[in-house]
């Protein structure tokens, strides 16, 4: 981050989570925030997103969150990280409106990074060596974001 820059953080958050990935949800947005109230943050907005929203016209709505995923599936292209299995597709059945549809499974948490409204950074993303949205904060911590690696390119399939 350049001393004129801005970076705003939004930290994706899953409805309803309990139990253990409940507990690590809140222990992360608590850091999130704690980042906030220091300089390397300028804002942070906590989003919450549903379980598996909709890609279609049936089954849960959350444009925000498709929104959000087709940047993050822009930024991961450009890069050339991957996105799955932390996001993912999945066919699922609507007990409200008894038809069948396609949803976006959302990780448990999810940090997107911007500076100055460009998108520089997406967690979880890659898988071996996998970054977390620990892994982000830690970066963001410590005074950088850890570019994606050779290792996280290399998983990328070629098309």
């Amino acid at each position: 981050m350049t001393a004129t820059s801005t970076r705003r953080l939004e930290l994706y958050c899953r409805a309803e989570t309990m139990g253990l990935a409940g507990r690590r949800q809140d222990a992360i947005e608590t850091r999130a925030r704690e980042l906030a109230a220091t300089d390397a943050v300028d804002e942070l907005d906590v989003i919450a997103t549903e379980r598996k929203p909709s890609l279609g016209a049936h089954g849960p709505q959350d444009p925000r969150a498709i929104a959000a995923f087709g940047r993050f599936r822009e930024w991961a292209d450009e890069t050339g990280v991957r996105l799955h299995p932390a996001f993912d597709t999945r066919e699922c059945y609507s007990w409200e409106t008894g038809r069948p549809y396609t949803a976006l499974v959302v990780p448990v948490v999810a940090l997107a990074v911007y500076e100055d409204d460009a998108l520089v950074a997406v967690y979880p993303h890659g898988t071996d060596p996998h970054r977390s949205v620990f892994d982000g904060l830690c970066a963001i911590e410590t005074g950088g974001l850890p570019a994606p690696t050779d290792e996280d390119r290399a998983l990328v399939p070629a098309e």
